[in-house]
């Protein structure tokens, strides 16, 4: 389940941030629309994916060439339309360790 709330530009004239009511009408000035939604975490590092993979929601316009390089450590090749796996190794061997959201609990 997520959440929703709306957060005014002015809380002096329209109040805190609050949960919008199911049903009725609160007029506000300026304000933003915050939605906190499940899913779409994955699972484990993601530097890890098939770059495969990222390279198919690239072509599918879900994620960026951009977006490739920062959250996967996939490089998109110039043609937009390959991998350049020596600068995906090089770029993911330069990132170091799986960031500690991702490692796995060992018991000690």
């Amino acid at each position: 389940m997520g959440y929703e709330w709306v957060a005014p530009v002015d809380e002096a004239a329209d109040g805190p941030m609050f949960i919008p009511p199911k049903y009725g009408v609160q007029r506000l000035g300026p304000a933003r629309m915050i939605a906190d939604t499940p899913g779409g975490g994955g699972w484990g590092d993601p530097f890890t994916r098939d770059p495969e993979l990222v390279l198919r929601d690239v072509w599918d316009e879900v994620g960026s060439v951009k977006g490739a390089a920062r959250d996967y450590g996939v490089v998109i090749g110039a043609d937009g339309r390959s991998v350049d796996f020596e600068a995906t190794a090089a770029l993911r061997v330069s990132r170091g360790e799986p960031s500690s959201l991702h490692r796995e609990k060992k018991d000690d």
